[in-house]
């Protein structure tokens, strides 16, 4: 992603909150964090902490306001949705991360849409010191080791049928994992 592309990907999740409000039906789990991390940088992140977790790390940094953490808590959430999509067949479900980045921007306060944008500007893009860093993170941390309960439960299938299972049988953690890094957050080349 370059300068202008993670930012433009943040905005586009965060632009749309104040649209779509449709009530949704609701199964247990369904954007459900597994955890309370409560407000981390990308550096405290495992392999074990679900986008929804991850979502609601962002939201506790926006409500202490420590906006840097915020944004790492968000990118961070976002690489791991694109993950999960890979993985889960439910093509329905993939939208999980961008409802929860648009519950994530409906917290925002008076003055702190205009912060979190501020701190994006300081993270940096593509070869930025805090990008640089990211990657590195998550390429030592590897693939999410968490079943992505959180886009499961989302999903049309999740009421349509429940005893499927929702993990695509042919898909390989290590090669998408890489390809996320490299395709979606621009890592290059591990």
């Amino acid at each position: 992603m370059g300068k202008m592309g993670l930012a433009a990907a943040i905005y586009a999740v965060l632009g749309s909150a104040a649209e779509a409000q449709a009530p949704r039906a609701m199964l247990p789990g369904n954007l459900e964090p597994s955890q309370n991390l409560g407000c981390i940088g990308f550096e405290a992140a495992g392999a074990a902490d679900t986008a929804a977790d991850l979502a609601l790390s962002s939201k506790n940094c926006l409500g202490e306001e420590k906006y840097d953490a915020a944004v790492e808590s968000f990118i961070t959430m976002q690489v791991f949705g694109v993950f999960d999509a890979q993985r889960v067949l439910d093509i329905s479900a993939h939208q999980a991360v961008a409802v929860m980045g648009q519950e994530i921007a409906q917290t925002f306060g008076e003055g702190q849409a205009e912060a979190f944008q501020a701190a994006v500007t300081r993270f940096g893009g593509e070869g930025s010191a805090r990008h640089t860093a990211l990657c590195g993170h998550l390429r030592d941390i590897g693939p999410p080791t968490y079943f992505p309960r959180y886009m499961v439960q989302h999903g049309m299938e999740a009421f349509l049928a429940p005893d499927d299972d929702p993990i695509d049988p042919d898909f390989e953690a290590g090669p998408a994992w890489e390809g996320v890094l490299t395709n979606f957050l621009k890592c290059g080349a591990g």
